[in-house]
């Protein structure tokens, strides 16, 4: 199911108080609605109502889609507790197949949710972005990426769009095409790197450097 709770919230710009609905767990097949403020991010942020700013709820949610069968822990509160009492309801024997991420924050939840949704693998798509990062380094006039994320695929043109969020520059649109994937998933499938361990892993461009080699250079 999905279940959320109020909490009182003060704005860090001018000290209003407030209440915020905080997602605890969001279940897809039962609440399809929610799944676009999980991609657009509403969900976990608070507009205060009497200086309008913006800022991040710090939360911890749990995304279940039961029909691609993944589940992802949004732990932004740096907790994993939640997770052993998460395991009492879904027991070893239900995991197989299954994939387990946890999460940083709200845009990398929705990045994972958009991209396992149209049927890739993650683990290959942070392969993928760390040779779109190279594409990134050879204009280092453009400012220092700081972020990089899986946005849509151009069906027609074949290829993939990303988001690249760079240091004081608007964010601008990158391509790769999806040969490039289909070879990196081949490639991963070969290596080994596509099991899944049964348990919450944090699947990100730290992991993909690690399994990368130190000759990779990006970034």
């Amino acid at each position: 199911m999905s279940k959320s709770s109020v909490h009182k919230v003060i704005c860090p710009a001018c000290g209003a108080a407030g209440e915020a609905t905080v997602w605890e767990s969001i279940n897809a097949q039962i609440s399809p609605a929610l799944r676009e403020g999980v991609i657009s991010g509403r969900l976990f942020r608070y507009i205060c109502p009497r200086c309008g700013h913006t800022f991040a709820l710090r939360t911890d949610c749990f995304y279940h889609d039961m029909e691609r069968r993944y589940l992802l822990h949004l732990c932004m509160s740096g907790n994993a507790l939640a997770e052993q009492k998460f395991s009492e309801y879904f027991p070893p024997n239900r995991r197989e197949q299954y994939t387990f991420r946890r999460i940083a924050d709200g845009p990398a939840l929705a990045e994972k949710v958009h991209l396992l949704d149209e049927g890739f693998h993650d683990k290959v798509m942070e392969l993928c972005k760390l040779v779109v990062e190279r594409l990134v380094a050879s204009t280092a006039a453009e400012g220092r990426l700081k972020r990089l994320l899986f946005e849509t695929v151009d069906t027609v043109g074949k290829r993939m769009i990303f988001v690249a969020v760079r240091e004081n520059r608007p964010a601008a649109r990158l391509l790769l095409p999806l040969s490039a994937y289909e070879q990196m998933h081949r490639q991963a499938h070969r290596d080994g790197l596509l099991q899944e361990s049964g348990t919450f892993e944090v699947i990100d461009r730290k992991w993909a450097l690690s399994v990368a080699g130190p000759g990779h250079s990006a970034g």
